[in-house]
């Protein structure tokens, strides 16, 4: 990870679990205390199963100088769009639900996980790519299609169908930053969040929807791990019990009157992320899952970018 030395160019915004939830000066106000040098690794992989079903995610993090980005990111033609500055947190993933795969590509402000633009790859019958890139008052979404079953192979870019649609969002979140819920891998490490600490706020989009989402950090007994963890130092197979910060996400809608919940790697309700307090690797996420009911998400392979070894209790 690069020597940020932008590591609150935000301000901080320490909120009490009673804070009103209303108020569009409120939400642009909201700015998170986000320091990468907190983040230790570069990839993980986490896997869940019950019964017939199972679940992956494989997420990988860098940090690029906007500039490499210049053919990446898309203008738009509504909006202002939300601009880079002189590094760009990048988070890939691939995730595995139902039997679909999907490949995400999001690209953030290191220091707030604040959303420039998230990528989206598709295959099967609904093959696409699509691009959201974000503004001060909605999202541009471009999306690309090949014309038959042939061309699916072929290169996004040489795809002939290729539609816009503009989202806007709620008039209170005009101008405030919202973050991807992809960004929680990121973000419950890069955050000062912990037992004893005033929860922290921010948005989020969920089915098209603007969200409040608070996280709070909560003591936790230890977990029962197995994972591999490898490091420029070696490499190891953790097993056994290791400590974790609990954070519980909650989430309401920023419009009373919408129905809708918030969506963090297939779940919907009850969500936990257990975090290990050093590296900030995620090994657990818990919560319920339509149709599959409790779900329990945990961390397989953990890469670190500097010399680490195996947490204890």
């Amino acid at each position: 990870m690069p020597n940020l030395v932008r590591k609150t160019i935000f301000l901080a915004l320490l909120l009490a679990a009673g804070y009103p939830m209303t108020g569009s000066a409120d939400l642009r106000e909201l700015r998170l205390n986000v320091d990468p040098e907190r983040v230790r690794w570069t990839q993980m992989k986490m896997t869940a199963q019950k019964f017939i079903f199972s679940a992956s995610t494989e997420a990988k993090l860098a940090f690029v100088d906007s500039p490499s980005l210049a053919d990446v990111i898309i203008p738009t033609d509504q909006g202002n769009p939300v601009m880079p500055g002189d590094t760009v947190a990048s988070l890939g993933a691939v995730t595995k639900y139902f039997g679909k795969e999907s490949r995400i590509q999001y690209h953030m402000f290191p220091d707030s996980a604040q959303a420039i633009q998230y990528a989206l790859d598709e295959d099967g019958d609904r093959t696409k790519h699509r691009i959201y890139r974000y503004t001060d008052t909605g999202i541009f979404v471009r999306t690309h299609r090949p014309g038959n079953r042939d061309q699916r192979k072929d290169p996004w870019p040489t795809w002939p169908t290729i539609q816009t649609e503009w989202r806007t969002i709620a008039e209170a979140a005009y101008g405030a930053p919202i973050v991807e819920p992809l960004g929680l891998l990121y973000l419950t490490g890069a955050a000062d969040i912990g037992p004893g600490i005033p929860p922290v706020e921010l948005l989020s989009i969920s089915d098209r929807k603007v969200v409040r989402v608070r996280l709070s950090g909560l003591d936790a007994s230890p977990r029962k791990v197995n994972y591999k963890l490898s490091a420029p130092n070696g490499s190891w197979q953790c097993k056994g019990e290791v400590p974790a910060i609990r954070i519980a996400v909650d989430g309401e809608p920023v419009e009373p009157q919408e129905d809708v919940k918030f969506q963090f790697l297939g779940l919907e309700e009850e969500i936990e992320i257990f975090v290990e307090p050093e590296s900030r690797v995620v090994l657990e996420v818990r919560g319920k899952a339509p149709i599959v009911g409790n779900l329990v998400t945990r961390l397989k392979e953990a890469t670190l970018d500097e010399p680490g070894g195996c947490p204890t209790v």
